[in-house]
């Protein structure tokens, strides 16, 4: 049976969320970070009113963030019915890792050439950071290491200058976490990525494109696998 569900829990999380994001936006911020954690889980069934009561907000920008999420294939909106969790499916995620694979690359090829010390310095120090989280564990640690992955991803991007790659590029990073039962498994995924990205610290500190563009894909490519790998181990 779906589960159905009014909007969730910790909505102070919610209003802490950066001040210059439009009412539809922090709307779909909400609903899509619930459903890439799994709070929303796949048949869940959406309130409009209910979500709209917990953010604070009018039934309208909440109607708008949910015909945006269907877009992406994560929710399903039928006429006079409530929006449903599709949840992430093996294609989907192929899919949007393909497309990251495309304009990270991309991206990253165009950052080697820019990027400035203070921007690898920082780079250096979200890395640091990562392997701090995975070293200090609990039960908080997978969450802390997503947020940090992302801010690598997004500062590479912020360095290629390139506009149209750095919004594209922002939604699609937004993924279930991957949750990898086997101690073995998650032990080596820790540290290939840790060895991606400093291949990746060391293409940029290069200012080599080439080799940038194919630190990035390689990684991303790999990444692709993981994911795969774990939604099918956890199966539907």
């Amino acid at each position: 049976m779906s589960e159905q569900v009014p909007g969730g829990a910790d909505a102070g999380a919610v209003h802490g969320q950066d001040k210059s994001l439009t009412q539809g936006e922090l709307a779909l911020v909400h609903v899509r970070d619930r459903i890439m954690t799994g709070v929303y889980k796949s048949g869940t069934r959406l309130s409009e009113q209910a979500i709209a009561d917990e953010l604070q907000l009018s039934r309208t920008p909440v109607r708008e963030a949910l015909r945006r999420l269907s877009e992406t294939g994560l929710i399903e909106l039928k006429p006079n019915q409530r929006a449903t969790v599709m949840g992430w499916s093996v294609d989907l995620l192929r899919d949007t890792f393909d497309t990251r694979i495309l304009l990270e690359s991309e991206g990253a090829k165009h950052a080697a050439s820019l990027i400035s010390d203070a921007e690898l310095f920082g780079l250096a120090e979200l890395m640091a950071a990562m392997e701090e989280a995975f070293a200090r564990g609990g039960p908080d640690s997978g969450d802390t290491v997503a947020g940090l992955n992302q801010r690598f991803h997004a500062a590479i991007m912020q360095a290629s200058g390139r506009d149209q790659v750095i919004r594209l590029t922002a939604n699609l990073r937004f993924q279930p976490r991957m949750v990898i039962g086997d101690a073995g498994l998650a032990e080596e995924f820790r540290r290939r990525a840790n060895h991606h990205h400093q291949e990746i610290h060391r293409a940029l500190s290069a200012h080599d494109p080439e080799w940038a563009e194919a630190a990035m894909r390689s990684h991303l490519l790999a990444a692709r696998h993981a994911a795969i790998c774990s939604h099918e181990l956890e199966g539907p």
